[in-house]
């Protein structure tokens, strides 16, 4: 079974690249800087930048079950441009006969669940949308370029904030949106539901919010 993971330097995306290694899943990267892997490139198969030609990138996805998005907007990424990268590369993915893509995003870019309580949906949520405002506005553009793709098998996954805790890797799914009460979950946690994804059959065409296990 092979990947190509998208953002594979991030700090999420070599996770993935890991535990898929872990699991006896070959990888390809596709990276802007290959030298930003460090030692995560002794973990794959083949190494692609991003802004190489379409033949190029279409060869590179060939073979593969499954296309991962670990992009992660910066503040000062310029709107428009990330969304702009994971359109090129779906086009690719296509030519290459890849139909599943499973993609990281945020859950604040979701409605709070009706189970929420109303400190969180009318104080703390309105304030985090508003500190991470551009980035949220990249990932959404980023979730629509995939939800409008006909055909495409997609799964989109929103978690809440990131943690680095290595060792934890358990997290709870919710279909359709944010898990209630979720406000972390681990990024190892987070690259162990995008492996698991594959082999989800009811996560596909779903936002899936996650949250700490």
């Amino acid at each position: 079974m092979k990947i190509c993971v998208l953002g594979a330097t991030g700090r999420t995306g070599k996770l993935v690249v890991g535990q898929a290694h872990e699991r006896g899943i070959d990888v390809t990267a596709l990276v802007r800087d290959p030298a930003r892997l460090g030692p995560t490139r002794e973990l794959v198969n083949d190494v692609t930048p991003i802004d190489a030609d379409d033949a190029v990138l279409t060869a590179a996805l060939a073979g593969s079950v499954a296309l991962v998005s670990a992009l992660g907007p910066l503040r000062e990424t310029p709107r428009g441009e990330l969304a702009g990268l994971l359109t090129r590369i779906l086009e690719s993915a296509d030519r290459a006969g890849v139909s599943r893509v499973v993609s990281i995003s945020a859950a604040p870019i979701s409605p709070p669940p009706a189970g929420e309580s109303a400190a969180y949906r009318r104080v703390v949520l309105p304030a985090i949308r508003r500190v991470f405002r551009l980035q949220y506005q990249e990932l959404a553009l980023m979730d629509a370029a995939l939800m409008a793709r006909p055909g495409l098998d997609w799964t989109i996954l929103r978690p809440p904030r990131l943690t680095n805790s290595a060792a934890a890797q358990s997290y709870r799914a919710e279909i359709g949106g944010p898990a209630v009460g979720g406000r972390t979950v681990t990024r190892a946690g987070l690259a162990k539901a995008v492996l698991d994804s594959l082999a989800r059959p009811d996560w596909s065409r779903q936002i899936v919010g996650l949250a700490a296990g």
